[in-house]
């Protein structure tokens, strides 16, 4: 076995059988706790998108969940283009599926938003940000206000990032580390794609709209320094300076125009 991902109470492992056959095995301290993965596997399975068969599910203490394993790289701007914009269909199609309220606790996308971003507004110096980025974020926020009020919620992965979309030949071939699936703003499935690639938003735009520019853009560059703050918070409470510095500085140099 090779551990892939350990965090509180949760692992992930690839595990082969004795043909060489590689699966993913995910285990969980809590009952329950991997109950989102196997209920959003079987909403996009539903769906004809390429998520990963089930092998095996026990529901206790531990949990456990056998997945057959995808090969494949990373999803980038620097795959094929039809790639990138099969990607923006299948997220059509998640996001085609209703979900919410509520978003995060919240009884709107506009109040999810909006608490979120006071949260990182808040804590953003203390990482290093200064007035005049901290100042950037909030006039952003307050610019987006009138499109946050209209925003209505759907379907997300809300962690769909590049490593969580597998290609193999030029075809997306898995979505994988599905926990996260549920309620919340299609923009930012668009967002999180781009984390540390912004380009592959664009590729990713031709296929999901037939309109990549104007309202839908300029949110979707709202998140994206939202998902790097986000990020960088979160990298560094786990003790990863290194991911969380360089999500800070890509989220620094968006505030400063570059």
């Amino acid at each position: 076995m090779r551990m892939l991902q350990a965090g509180p109470g949760r692992a992930t492992l690839q595990a082969r059988d004795r043909s060489g056959e590689r699966f993913v095995l995910k285990t969980a301290s809590a009952p329950g706790a991997l109950a989102g993965d196997v209920e959003a596997n079987a909403i996009l399975a539903a769906e004809g998108l390429p998520v990963p068969q089930i092998v095996a599910y026990v529901d206790g203490s531990p949990s456990v969940l056998v997945l057959r394993w995808i090969d494949g790289d990373p999803i980038s701007s620097r795959s094929p283009l039809g790639a990138q914009r099969e990607v923006g269909r299948m997220l059509r199609t998640v996001h085609r599926l209703p979900g919410g309220p509520p978003y995060s606790g919240q009884p709107t996308v506009h109040g999810w938003i909006t608490a979120w971003t006071e949260e990182l507004i808040a804590w953003w110096p203390s990482a290093g940000g200064t007035q005049d980025q901290v100042g950037t974020l909030r006039r952003r926020l307050d610019d987006l206000a009138p499109v946050l009020a209209d925003r209505s919620g759907s379907l997300t992965l809300f962690d769909g990032r590049a490593e969580h979309v597998l290609v193999r030949d030029g075809r997306v071939v898995g979505l994988i580390d599905l926990h996260d699936v549920g309620p919340g703003d299609l923009a930012m499935d668009l967002a999180v794609l781009g984390l540390t690639d912004p380009d592959l938003i664009r590729g990713v735009l031709t296929g999901y709209t037939d309109e990549p520019e104007g309202e839908l853009a300029e949110l979707v560059g709202f998140y994206l320094l939202l998902r790097r703050l986000a990020g960088a918070e979160w990298q560094l409470r786990q003790g990863f300076r290194i991911q969380g510095r360089a999500l800070l500085d890509l989220a620094a140099r968006q505030a400063d125009g570059g």
